[in-house]
């Protein structure tokens, strides 16, 4: 795989009012990138730390959307050479095909689902172990991840 620098930063916008964790926002914004091709294989990503000082977020979070994409195949990441596009990402499928039926016995790529959302949720005990004591409503998201036809975890955010 031949590595070369991505000409221009990406263009990603995160919704800070949405339900969507930021994580996810980015990664389906760089999964887009991938699937209209501007990011190509062998591309490289932004050092971490610019990119997160650019798009105005925690570390962290951008480490968890990048590697959700390294865990899909996606991304490889390693020390000194940064975060390159690999070869499987020209191949990953398309929206309309993810949504598509697979084939019978075919795996599909992992995805999330939501399961519910509720942007005026109560829950006091969720409220006081976020430091906000009774404060108010909270939005309550709850994403199923389903791999290879399985369901593999459950995720519950406040």
């Amino acid at each position: 795989m031949t590595v070369h620098a991505v000409p221009t930063a990406l263009p990603i916008a995160l919704d800070r009012m949405s339900p969507v964790p930021l994580y996810h926002q980015l990664f389906e914004q760089f999964v887009a990138a991938m699937e209209q091709g501007a990011l190509r294989p062998g591309d490289t990503l932004e050092r971490e730390d610019l990119l997160a000082d650019r798009l105005d977020i925690a570390r962290p979070t951008l480490r968890r959307a990048l590697s959700d994409l390294a865990a899909l195949g996606l991304l490889v990441r390693s020390r000194g050479r940064g975060t390159v596009v690999t070869e499987r990402a020209a191949a990953y499928p398309s929206r309309t095909a993810q949504e598509a039926r697979p084939p019978a016995g075919a795996p599909g790529p992992a995805r999330w689902h939501v399961l519910r959302l509720d942007p005026d949720h109560l829950d006091a005990e969720a409220a006081g172990a976020l430091g906000l004591g009774s404060r108010g409503p909270l939005v309550y998201l709850e994403q199923l991840l389903v791999e290879k036809g399985r369901s593999v975890s459950l995720l519950q955010s406040w």
